[in-house]
């Protein structure tokens, strides 16, 4: 059952017990935000599976960079913060995803393998560097894995 956690401390004390290693700390914090960040995220991502996957992601990316946090007060609103990011960029990564066809991948070399340099040509002609917003990007096509760095370096997995 989720709730908010009854407790005589704050934000303040919830970070420090947090940043000390506490699961009270960590706790509060989760049970007394859970509920409007999922909400937030279910606004960006309009489906409960992927809103729970940014929700997850953010309190990771949040729990670990706490130390940056500089008003514990505001912890609510930097995690508000950090929810959107990681919906936007979801969003984004999802855009992508649904934007490159399997023909991008159609030059395959002699040996089997895929021609990067023909792949990074064609997704340059096709707009998809636009609309990546945060390197390195992953975007995966027929079964491959396509991680597209900042400076145009592509490298493809299967």
């Amino acid at each position: 059952m989720r709730g908010k956690v009854k407790m005589n401390i704050g934000y303040t004390e919830a970070v420090q017990l947090a940043l000390a290693g506490e699961e009270q700390g960590f706790g509060y914090l989760y049970e007394n935000t859970y509920k409007t960040k999922y909400y937030l995220a279910l606004q960006y991502m309009k489906n409960q599976e992927a809103a729970e996957d940014v929700l997850q992601d953010a309190y990771i990316r949040a729990f670990s960079k706490l130390d940056t946090l500089q008003d514990p007060e505001n912890f609510s609103a930097w995690l508000g913060q950090i929810v959107a990011n990681t919906a936007k960029n979801a969003t984004n990564k999802e855009t992508v995803r649904e934007k490159v066809e399997p023909a991008v991948l159609d030059s395959y070399g002699t040996d089997g393998n895929i021609d990067a340099t023909l792949l990074n040509n064609k997704l340059k002609e096709r707009g998809i560097y636009a609309k990546i917003t945060s390197f390195p990007a992953t975007i995966e096509v027929d079964g491959y894995n396509i991680t597209i760095q900042e400076d145009g370096t592509v490298t493809i997995e299967e």
